[in-house]
């Protein structure tokens, strides 16, 4: 082996050893606060490293039995709008300032107002008392994120239009957030009953206190009754609540846990449904996500590998589905949306990994097919839904042979057409090395083994959809 090879390698194991001592001092300085402020000190867990590039996680000393907490938080410890202005003058002040004011139009909402103090407790500096503080908790956690609000023109590029839309509905809502909060910051500095001066947030501060917010926040509703706050807009997010040490689990797919807010303890709690072995990674479960939702919402895609996340689908849109049947008659896709609304078909137009189109698609498909085949009017529309939603055989000429073949052949060139966009899409984000083009191939794989396995699907068993009995739900 040459000598550079050798001294690369070990330049590179001391920088590793680097990273870890230093994630091991904040780690032992984060402990420390947890005893001193909030008397709690988990000794049957451990924070530490992932490796590579996977931040930290959360290991156990010892196994736990199922049906026992993994983690068990006093409620102490949890972090909300009632709690935050208990430690914040600047909140306080804030939300004292916008109700004197009583302006239906300057408000703040809990996701602000638990941005806006990790915002407060990141601009202290260093010789503020740790006691005091939540800079050791702030030390813990990322520095960046690979959510799509990070990304760069060039990786935004790599979108389909249908996540290009998505996120930058995501990007205008963290935008209004931010202009609207400078805005209450501005006016508080104008104002001469203004307690505490405090400059802008930036756009950078901002997207950072977001997604610490939103990726590890959780939901507990123990103080659902407590009157919300002047100043503060009723929003779904006024029980959530960010969970120093908890919130240092990564999520899992199959992560088999239970979490609640123990009343009788007044301990957040997650409970183990299985067996974790000592030295085991433990994880959370962010909810029934599949993983276009983790993407937009978290950030990340896990490995499909070994297990998929069987709550991946592909959603197809109403419009789309219509143009591939040709069907652009105004009228006629009027008539028939409104056929399927009856029914809420229109809901769940998706294609389900493993196990191809749903219901509501086939169904969907069928009255297309007679739309195009017959030119269906809208009472026999109505009669050819009755008959398939009550799991009737229906005889040719409505569903025959023929109108099979044109349900097929509509089908199949409309998820060709998707698996094609997929690859194109996938090599495209092989051009770029980050960890966020990762993510995203990871997704298009996931689609593209969706529109493969809806492919055989369709091929195999669109035969059998003229025996609608198959469709009975």
């Amino acid at each position: 082996m040459s000598k550079g090879r050798t001294s690369r390698r070990r330049k590179k194991r001391a920088e590793r050893n680097k990273v870890e001592a230093e994630v091991e001092k904040k780690n032992i300085l984060f402990q420390k606060w947890l005893k001193e402020k909030f008397a709690y000190k988990p000794t049957s867990l451990r924070i530490a490293s992932c490796g590579d590039g996977g931040g930290n996680g959360v290991f156990a000393r010892k196994a736990i039995p199922s049906g026992d907490p993994i983690v068990s938080i006093p409620r102490r410890l949890m972090i909300g709008v009632h709690e935050v202005t208990v430690h914040s003058a600047l909140i306080a002040s804030i939300l004292a300032y916008l109700r004197k004011l009583d302006d239906e139009d300057l408000f703040l909402t809990t996701v602000q107002i638990l941005a806006l103090f990790l915002i407060e407790e990141r601009r202290k500096p260093p010789e503020h008392g740790a006691a005091k503080s939540f800079r050791p908790y702030i030390s813990m956690l990322p520095h960046t994120f690979t959510h799509l609000l990070y990304w760069n023109d060039e990786e935004l590029g790599c979108l389909s239009p249908h996540l290009s839309h998505k996120a930058a509905n995501i990007r205008n809502k963290v935008t209004h957030q931010l202009d609207h909060l400078n805005l209450i910051l501005l006016n508080m500095r104008r104002s001469t009953s203004s307690m505490t001066p405090f400059d802008d947030v930036t756009w950078k501060e901002y997207i950072w206190a977001w997604c610490c917010v939103n990726t590890r926040c959780v939901f507990s509703d123990h103080q659902a009754s407590r009157k919300l706050r002047g100043g503060m807009r009723k929003t779904t997010e006024d029980n959530y609540y960010l969970i120093p040490f908890l919130d240092m689990l990564n999520h899992h797919p199959q992560a088999d846990v239970q979490a609640k807010y123990d009343a009788k303890s007044q301990h957040f709690q997650l409970i183990t449904l299985s067996m974790c072995h000592k030295y085991d990674q433990l994880y959370i479960k962010y909810g029934e996500h599949g993983s276009l939702d983790l993407l937009l919402e978290y950030g990340f895609v896990p490995t499909p590998d070994p297990i998929s996340n069987l709550n991946d689908c592909i959603e197809v849109d109403f419009n789309q589905l219509c143009a591939a049947f040709k069907v652009d008659d105004p009228s006629t896709k009027c008539l028939l949306f409104e056929v399927i609304m009856e029914r809420r078909l229109h809901e769940d137009l998706s294609f389900i990994i493993h196990t191809g189109p749903s219901w509501s698609l086939i169904v969907c498909c069928i009255l297309l097919a007679n739309l195009q085949h017959n030119n269906l009017l809208k009472k026999t529309s109505r009669q050819l839904l009755a008959l398939i939603c009550s799991g009737k055989t229906i005889d040719p000429p409505q569903t025959g042979s023929s109108i099979t073949h044109v349900m097929k052949r509509n089908l199949l060139e409309f998820v060709m057409k998707k698996l094609m966009e997929t690859r194109r899409l996938l090599m495209k984000c092989g051009e770029h090395d980050s960890v966020q083009m990762t993510f995203l191939a990871r997704y298009y794989e996931i689609i593209a083994l969706i529109l493969d396995q809806s492919r055989a699907f369709v091929t195999d068993e669109c035969s059998q959809f003229a025996a609608v009995t198959l469709l009975n739900k």
